[in-house]
């Protein structure tokens, strides 16, 4: 049977203290999720394609800008090339002028022969080496005053514009008396070409020398190396792309990866851990990320243990909160009056009315030394020996006697009880107390007169015996009508205000003498406020527990 009840205990024991299943998550868990939900709104262009659109940009660019240049200056390049050569032609030709106008001076008789001689030498100038029309030299031209050797217009040669050529030596130009004409040639089969010709006057203006020259060619050229550039551009943009696309990968896989790794994290599974896979700066991410997630865990599961403590402490206040009197007692002729604050969820204070017979009242305040759970625990072992020990003595030092004999054999060093223990016989107004290192319980006459009632005492739990018996007194006093007896403890006059001022005994004696004619409960209350005034905002820094009786 004592073991069934046992068991019973223990099982009621264990269904209190165990925290709730159904507790949904902690505050740290909850952000988590938060954090990733909201990650989860963030969109935009993946750092691959950002990559792949900065490098196709830049590659489009350099070969832009390349290609332009390099079109140009291979254009320019072939138009000074073949501005040299025609500009040696004209001045061969320059010769052969000279040379026709000789032979015609000499022997004028036999001008035609001589033009048909020097035109025939002309136009053989500007055959290919098999007979044909050269595609570079389109025709030879000498013009005289008198008469032509050939015309432009034979060569089908119209329009045009007039530029000075500018010979090149060294790093400098000079001017030359050799005029370029751009203009078009029109041939047989109705195509036009741009052509390049070359004048020069000789023999002080009476003759003209032109050489014509295709610009087919350079066209031709600079075209092909257009399409050659912009082949190698497109084939660069390619490959920049590709390239990005793989530079890239390397490094957004890893990020992919973590980020994969968050949204499990986010998911709730703080043991989850990601894997480095190099030692660069993802790395280093990795790493930062998987110390981050263990802190988180480790957080969460102090978190866990906080939620578990905090219930554990809302059943010991429940439990200490049922270990306090339900009710004032109610004695004709006596108005009593109580309160008690913890300043954590469980205190170490406790007050009590104990029936011991029709006659005697027994009233009793303790304070443990320590706060808390252990405080509470003490205070409740110490609170069942009072009971106990209440009904078998009418002697306050013998009750408290024999409570601190069973005390200081399971107490902890360095723990110990003061308390204030009365008998009040309620027929008489005979009041017998005896302290047990406790604060002095004060004495207020109807006329606000206040006296301490003190006695000798050791706290409770330190000394197993006979100092303590020696010690405890027990003095007796009388209650006549308008007196207040008041018993309190030392978290009243050690109330500290936000200047870290002690409320004070004194002050307190003032504020109890001045409330004595208030009835119990106002007179309860008016402490309390006066105590909250003076703390303000000020955490509280101890147990606060007053009781009084006035009759």
């Amino acid at each position: 049977m004592r073991t069934r009840k046992a068991s019973r205990k223990k099982s009621l024991s264990r269904s209190k203290i165990k925290p709730p299943e159904n507790r949904p998550s902690t505050v740290i868990l909850e952000k988590v999720k938060e954090t990733g939900k909201t990650a989860k709104h963030l969109k935009g262009y993946s750092l691959n394609t950002k990559f792949a659109i900065a490098i196709s940009t830049l590659s489009v660019f350099i070969c832009a800008f390349s290609g332009f240049i390099v079109y140009f200056k291979t254009k320019t390049s072939l138009i000074e090339e073949i501005n040299r050569k025609g500009a040696a032609l004209v001045k061969a030709v320059e010769n052969i002028a000279l040379e026709y106008a000789s032979e015609v001076q000499k022997h004028p008789e036999e001008e035609e022969a001589t033009r048909a001689r020097f035109e025939k030498y002309l136009e053989n100038m500007s055959l290919a080496n098999d007979g044909s029309q050269s595609s570079e030299i389109f025709g030879i031209l000498l013009k005289s005053n008198s008469s032509d050797i050939r015309s432009l217009a034979d060569y089908g040669i119209s329009g045009g514009s007039n530029e000075t050529y500018y010979e090149k030596r060294g790093d400098n130009l000079y001017e030359t008396n050799i005029t370029i004409v751009k203009s078009y040639m029109t041939k047989p089969d109705k195509k036009t070409y741009p052509t390049r010709s070359y004048k020069k006057d000789v023999l002080n203006g009476k003759m003209t020398v032109y050489v014509t020259l295709s610009e087919y060619e350079i066209n031709n050229t600079a075209q092909t190396i257009f399409v050659s550039i912009l082949f190698a551009s497109v084939l660069a943009i390619v490959v920049g792309i590709a390239i990005s696309f793989f530079l890239t990968s390397r490094i957004t896989n890893p990020i992919r990866k973590l980020m994969k790794d968050i949204e499990i994290v986010a998911r709730g599974k703080l043991e989850h851990r990601t894997h480095a896979t190099s030692k660069d700066e993802i790395g280093v991410l990795a790493h930062t990320f998987n110390v981050m997630t263990q802190n988180l865990r480790m957080a969460h599961n102090t978190e866990l243990e906080n939620q578990a403590r905090e219930h554990e402490l809302q059943i010991a206040n429940e439990i200490q909160s049922n270990l306090l009197p339900k009710t004032i007692p109610d004695i004709p002729g006596y108005d009593i009056g109580a309160f008690y604050h913890p300043s954590k969820e469980v205190g170490g204070d406790y007050y009590d009315f104990i029936d011991i017979d029709e006659k005697h009242l027994a009233i009793t305040i303790a304070d443990v030394s320590g706060k808390g759970v252990p405080g509470s625990m003490v205070m409740t072992m110490t609170r069942s020996l009072i009971r106990m020990q209440a009904k078998r003595s009418l002697s306050p030092s013998d009750v408290l006697t024999e409570v601190n004999r069973v005390i200081a054999q399971d107490i902890k060093r360095g723990m110990f009880v003061t308390a204030m223990y009365c008998i009040l016989n309620k027929e008489t107004g005979e009041l017998k107390l005896s302290s047990a290192g406790h604060n002095p319980a004060i004495l207020i006459k109807s006329n606000g007169a206040y006296e301490l009632l003190n006695t000798k005492g050791l706290a409770l739990g330190l000394d197993k015996g006979k100092i303590f018996a020696r010690q405890t007194q027990t003095i007796t006093t009388r209650l006549n009508r308008g007196d207040r007896l008041v018993l309190f403890t030392d978290g009243i006059p050690e109330a500290m205000s936000p200047r870290n001022e002690e409320f004070g005994d004194d002050k307190f004696y003032q504020l109890v003498s001045k409330s004595c004619n208030l009835e119990s409960k106002k007179f309860v209350s008016n402490i309390v406020n006066s105590i909250a005034k003076w703390r303000r905002n000020a955490p509280q820094s101890d147990d606060i527990t007053i009781v009084t009786l006035k009759h």
